[in-house]
């Protein structure tokens, strides 16, 4: 069992600790540039979050962005009537539930938890500059990690060294996440115009970098039989393309009042396909690592379109408000769908491999993901103690994406309620620093008697995931800016004069 976790871990490598826990709905992470990182502010995190922004900037715009961040999360999980340790098999009822042994007492019922820590980096230069007297030209380009989460589950101590039953160390969660990482990394490329002092659009575009490493335990029908659990272990990724397109305008003809709206198309148009391998071990109860066996494969991710609003006002000299939210189309994952490779996967509604499919056993396993739209708002207000200390407050609101039937241990969702508090300071004339830090306040979830993750037909079929889910995340955002137009003329000097 330890040769198979560590072969898992392998795997995942130092990637995992670039990648931070989803802070807002679904798998969104975006909260590089904190109380800056805005449709409505001009700088390189305009390049993501409205790249008509840029056609406002004047001179270079160098960023370099860190989020840093702490997660804490727990499930904990009841029998289901008629099916308590030690149950006769025939007397439970519920789909893919089996009884934990009499000897065996924890092993699927219990708490779990994790502790983590992650940390992601966005890096973006930008330059603007005016090319007549009404038209201003700008492009930038960024790294950044818009969408992903992970998780490294702590072990059951329990079971620590039992010989009888070595899968239950790894938690009561582990038929859906032991340790994974889902995460898409941007490259990208933006270009903007700004037509006189008033309205400025612009484009983005590049590659995304789908990454998807896995490793849970799984049984060949899908239940939670602790005699017969085995180990699979999921490694694929995708390079796909990526588009944005966004419009800030400025009615007052300055940067006091800016209205943005951005859109950005799903990653790969119509869904990103990982390529990859799926290794499975033998399940005897006593996970000896034999191999199963491992299949070249492909697996389906959906990420969502968004679109951005944003408004700031630059009401005194001292003062600003913000306000800005965005409509994420999460309901186009609706599959997490795992094929032979060259397959295209078609799900029914029921969990069932679909006709159109010619032979139904290329299809792997589907984990049904059925998800919501969602949405978030964002209401932000600096403070400027004196021109080169601005002092930030954020509040925020984010949706759940994650219905009840489909929750499970691996991806975790709620509404929330985010707090922030930060500044930005100007260390010298063209560099600034700034650092914000936002707590999250999750909702908790039971979903005991409204989880039908066990009800889906195979491929599709899972352990039962109802329970209760908690979750707390805090994040650090700190980041360096350097500030500075090299195009602009120099004033006049004034010439010398003579007596």
């Amino acid at each position: 069992m330890r040769t198979t976790r560590a072969l898992a871990l392998v795997g995942l490598g130092a990637g995992i600790l670039w990648t931070s826990p989803a802070a807002a709905s679904g798998l969104s992470t975006a909260r590089f540039g904190g109380e800056r990182g805005t449709p409505m502010d001009v700088n390189s995190t305009s390049i993501f979050y409205n790249p008509g922004a840029l056609g406002s900037l004047s001179g270079i715009d160098l960023f370099l962005d860190v989020n840093a961040a702490w997660r804490t999360a727990s499930y904990e999980r009841a029998a289901p009537p008629g099916c308590g340790t030690g149950a006769d098999p025939a007397g439970c009822n519920v789909p893919q539930e089996v009884p934990e042994p009499a000897d065996a007492p924890g092993a699927n019922n219990g708490k779990a938890s994790l502790t983590n820590l992650a940390a992601a980096p966005m890096v973006g230069a930008a330059a603007g500059g005016n090319v007549s007297e009404s038209v201003r030209l700008a492009g930038g380009i960024a790294f950044f990690v818009p969408f992903g989460g992970q998780s490294s589950w702590n072990q059951n101590d329990d079971f620590a060294g039992n010989g009888s039953y070595a899968g239950p160390v790894d938690g009561v969660q582990r038929w859906y996440s032991i340790d994974g990482v889902l995460r898409t990394l941007y490259l990208s490329g933006a270009f903007a115009i700004g037509i006189s002092d008033y309205v400025s659009i612009g484009i983005s575009g590049g590659i995304a970098i789908t990454q998807s490493q896995t490793v849970r335990a799984r049984e060949l029908s899908g239940n939670n039989s602790v005699d017969l659990e085995g180990r699979a272990l999921l490694d694929a990724s995708s390079i796909d393309p990526h588009l944005g397109a966004g419009v800030l305008v400025t009615p007052l003809g300055n940067q006091d009042l800016r209205v943005g709206v951005s859109y950005q198309a799903p990653t790969g148009f119509n869904g990103a396909k990982a390529k990859g391998l799926l290794h499975r071990y033998d399940g005897a109860g006593n996970l000896s690592g034999n191999v199963a066996g491992t299949d070249d494969i492909e697996v389906d991710f959906n990420w969502p379109d968004i679109i951005r609003l944003g408004v700031g006002w630059r009401a005194t000299k001292n003062f600003e408000a913000r306000l800005f939210g965005d409509f994420t189309r999460w309901s186009l994952f609706n599959d997490n769908c795992v094929v032979v490779a060259g397959i295209d996967c078609e799900i029914n509604d029921d969990g069932s491999v679909a006709d159109s499919v010619a032979n139904s056993n290329d299809v792997v396993v589907n984990t049904p993901r059925r998800w919501n739209d969602a949405f978030g708002i964002r209401a932000g207000a600096s403070y400027w103690v004196i021109p080169a200390v601005e002092l930030q407050l954020g509040l925020g609101y984010d949706s759940n994406a994650i219905p009840d039937r489909t929750l499970g241990p691996d991806l975790l969702d709620f509404h929330d309620v985010s707090v922030a508090l930060g500044g930005k300071f100007q260390l010298i004339d063209e560099l600034f620093l700034s650092a914000a830090y936002t707590q999250f306040f999750y909702i908790p979830r039971n979903t005991t008697d409204t989880n039908a993750s066990h009800t889906f037909a195979a491929p599709s079929a899972q352990p039962y995931a109802g329970g209760n889910y908690s979750q707390n995340i805090g994040v650090l955002n700190v980041y360096v800016q350097a500030a500075f137009d090299p195009f602009s003329a120099p004033p006049p000097s004034t010439p010398a004069t003579t007596e």
